[in-house]
């Protein structure tokens, strides 16, 4: 009985471990002048994926170097992909405003984009990246505290079944 509360605990604390480093790498994420740098460069594809946990993201690869600039799935959805694909084809100039840094967690070599301008027309916008970010940053620690709350009652409701029996 006592190694049942014990793998409870730990498990708990596991939870919470990674509850806090997730949402402090919401918490930090930072869009301001200093953290962003504007290029513009030539496309040469885009790429539209959904990786491992069904999650959107885009991939652009210009010209100029062979670097993996990302659209990244917390703000995918603020990202016009068919008119972008539909108006820019390779060889145009983009401006991507990409962050230097990426938070706590995320790998910091990873190109994230930001804001994509052609011509003057805008197919992801800085600010609706970061309400995006904004949005996480007041969900994301309730959605833990739910999430750790049911796991709690299930394991509880499910200790309570073995005690009984």
């Amino acid at each position: 009985m006592k190694f049942d509360n014990l793998k409870w605990i730990v498990a708990t604390l596991v939870a919470l471990f990674w509850a806090i480093i997730l949402t402090c790498d919401a918490l930090t994420a930072d869009f301001d002048g200093d953290n962003v740098v504007i290029n513009a460069l030539h496309l040469r594809a885009i790429t539209k994926n959904t990786g491992g946990r069904g999650s959107l993201n885009y991939g652009l690869y210009v010209q100029e170097n062979d670097k993996h600039y990302q659209i990244g799935a917390n703000w995918a959805d603020c990202f016009y992909y068919d008119t972008f694909v539909d108006n820019v084809k390779p060889g145009h100039v983009i401006r991507l405003s990409v962050l230097k840094t990426n938070g706590l967690i995320m790998n910091n070599d990873l190109l994230e984009v930001v804001n994509v301008d052609v011509d003057g027309v805008t197919y992801l916008s800085h600010d609706c990246a970061r309400d995006s970010i904004e949005n996480q940053k007041k969900i994301l620690p309730f959605a833990w505290l739910l999430a750790i709350g049911l796991f709690t009652y299930c394991y509880f409701k499910i200790y309570r079944k073995r005690k009984i029996k």
